[in-house]
């Protein structure tokens, strides 16, 4: 996970770079002005592929399915191998199919499959958050700030997590399995305010 979060006051008005010597209107329009950010980037977490448990009555609560033989355990780039209704070359990490169900098969009855916990990678997320700050000196013991903020700025669609139960009982690939139907966070959200401070 990487958080950066910044705020930039512009080298405008008294006793900056620019503008030292602005006073009345000028002053009140180009001084006091802010910028701000947050930066949030986080890569996905790991995730067990599951089959539908044929093997309660044994006291198992995950069932877990077999690796398909040359397939990868985290196949969420490239293209499917192809069986069971996905035709091989199917490209793999889209939020129709974000991974490769087709790499995992049914194992022998009574068995437990050989795929590890935790080998499949979800989507990661990413969002800016933008702010715009104008502070006015109303008088000495008086300030007025107006802010303007964007949340999710850039309106980044971050993935949800695919249906991760690739098999029923019977070895019949769940038709969803792979595929993300739901989306994290909130579109882009915009808002403006006021404050004053006496």
């Amino acid at each position: 996970m990487f958080s950066f979060n910044s705020t930039y006051e512009l080298p405008i008005g008294p006793g900056k770079a620019f503008g030292n010597g602005l006073q009345g209107a000028g002053r009140q329009v180009l001084a006091g002005w802010q910028l701000g950010g947050i930066v949030s980037l986080r890569s996905g977490f790991a995730e067990t592929v599951m089959l539908s448990n044929r093997l309660a009555n044994f006291g198992v609560v995950e069932d877990s399915p077999d690796l398909a033989a040359g397939a990868s355990n985290n196949r969420t780039k490239g293209v499917s191998i192809g069986r069971s209704g996905i035709p091989q070359g199917t490209r793999v990490g889209t939020p129709d199919l974000w991974y490769d169900p087709c790499a995992f098969v049914l194992p022998p009855a009574n068995a437990l499959g050989n795929l590890g916990r935790n080998t499949l990678t979800m989507p990661g997320r990413a969002t800016v958050d933008f702010s715009l700050m104008k502070n006015f000196d109303i008088k000495e013991a008086a300030k007025l700030q107006f802010r303007f903020e964007a949340f999710n700025l850039f309106n980044h669609t971050n993935l949800g997590t695919p249906a991760r139960t690739v098999r029923n009982t019977s070895g019949v690939r769940n038709a969803t399995a792979g595929r993300i139907d739901t989306t994290v966070g909130t579109p882009r959200q915009l808002q403006f305010a006021l404050k004053l401070s006496f």
